[in-house]
């Protein structure tokens, strides 16, 4: 068959070819640089260059794809202008994948453009979290004292980096790090900082907004949001584009997986392994650290600053690491190690989860809700992590009304 062509770098970009590997269908994603080709599934064919409308009409009438998804940013108005351009052309149907927006409340400063931000920055004395991201820092050198206020946090990326060299930020205010950030870490970023200022886009829960939130109103800074533009706004959510392209585009319903037995085991005292050091890792070590287990980490770097109770070495995995250990972990972006320290772990009979490999994994990783001495593990076939986390939040809120 046809397959489908997802344009985005985005967290939910990322869901939704999970989603459509996991149901064995040729996909195409197209995203802007190498490094978020790397998060992608094996199974998805990867172009990690950056398009306009043209070469995308080219590769439309080229390949004829059933559909085409937008999954952008909902910041990035001219590539989606661009793609629905190259989709009317190519007489291709359009689809566009929305963030949903924050339902963010409380005492916060408002501005629906950066240059309206910038203008209110001159009003406001004090140092500056910015967190918008690379594609728009020009216009915040407008700001007369811009090099002394502003720290501009990017993606580790040789582009982003050239880019505030060359606007003139000094090396000493470029915070140059990968995503997601948790509350813990924005709040140590703006307290290493001294600012009282974070600005960030309305970026929703993927992009971290309510983390920014957390942490600006504990370090008792000023959070002031860039307004989403229109096209960013709309647009169907997750579940809706799976319908739409399960009714209309021919995507297969999914294939039915074995049921696993929710076993509870004691982690007191078992010695874990995590190879990784990066987004999925922490999260998972994050909740292993309440069970009680003794964790190492092998990573060369970490994402975020680790927990007292793990220890780290800094160093690439190698063969043999697994050895030792009770339960390993194998959370990496590099799909060639996780599949390596899967093998290892089962030639020596140690449970694993592979992160990006379901059907590698002797066990699922759950989202784990907990209140108490209750504690609920929720998985989805550990493909669909969007209705794992979903379905895990509804028992959060159902035990926050639990008399325990």
């Amino acid at each position: 068959m046809r397959g489908y062509l997802i344009f985005g770098g985005t967290s939910e970009a990322r869901q939704l070819v999970e989603e459509l590997a996991s149901r064995q269908v040729p996909v195409t994603v197209s995203v802007a640089t190498q490094y978020g080709g790397t998060l992608l599934p094996k199974e998805a064919v990867v172009l990690t260059q950056r398009m306009n409308q043209e070469e995308m009409e080219a590769l439309m009438r080229q390949e004829r794809f059933l559909c085409v998804v937008d999954a952008t940013h909902p910041y990035a108005c001219q590539v989606t202008q661009n793609i629905q351009g190259a989709c009317e052309a190519t007489n291709t149907p359009y689809l566009r994948l929305a963030r949903p927006s924050s339902d963010w409340q409380g005492n916060m400063l408002y501005k629906e453009t950066h240059q309206a931000a910038v203008s209110l920055l001159e009003q406001i004395p004090g140092k500056v979290l910015l967190t918008t991201g690379s594609k728009d820092l020009g216009l915040y050198t407008e700001l007369r004292d811009f090099q002394e206020r502003l720290f501009p946090r990017i993606l580790p990326v040789e582009s982003s980096l050239k880019k505030c060299l060359e606007l003139g930020f000094p090396v000493s205010h470029i915070i140059a790090m990968q995503g997601p950030f948790s509350k813990e870490m924005n709040l140590a970023l703006l307290r290493q900082i001294g600012a009282n200022i974070l600005v960030t886009k309305e970026s929703g829960a993927a992009g971290g907004f309510q983390e920014k939130l957390e942490a600006a109103q504990e370090a008792g800074a000023k959070l002031l949001v860039i307004g989403r533009p229109a096209e960013g706004r709309e647009g169907l959510d997750f579940s809706q584009i799976i319908e739409r392209l399960q009714l209309e585009y021919q995507l297969p319903t999914p294939k039915p997986c074995p049921l696993r037995f929710p076993l509870f085991v004691d982690l007191r005292g078992k010695r874990v392994l995590v190879v990784g050091g990066g987004g999925v890792a922490f999260r998972r070590i994050r909740k292993l650290t309440e069970f009680g287990c003794q964790i190492t980490v092998i990573a060369p770097e970490l994402s975020e600053k680790l927990d007292e109770k793990a220890h780290w070495e800094a160093r690439e995995w190698r063969s043999g690491d697994c050895a030792g250990y009770e339960l390993v972990l194998a959370a990496t972006n590099d799909h060639t190690v996780n599949r390596m320290v899967g093998l290892e772990a089962k030639s020596l009979g140690i449970p694993v989860n592979v992160c990006d490999a379901p059907e590698a994994c002797d066990f699922y990783f759950p989202a784990i809700a907990r209140k108490g001495p209750v504690v609920a593990g929720i998985t989805a076939c550990g493909v669909n992590h969007r209705l794992a986390a979903e379905s895990a939040q509804r028992v959060r809120d159902a035990l926050e009304n639990l008399s325990l």
